[in-house]
């Protein structure tokens, strides 16, 4: 049961990077100028 909760925090992290990933390379991109 643990394992799953887990598995479905690791999932939530992953769908939340997709949904931001512009907005972190813009940032990315900032911050390396």
């Amino acid at each position: 049961m643990k394992r799953l909760l887990f598995l479905g925090l690791v999932a939530g992290v992953v769908a939340a990077t997709a949904a931001q990933w512009p907005e972190i390379q813009r940032y990315m991109k900032i911050r390396a100028m």
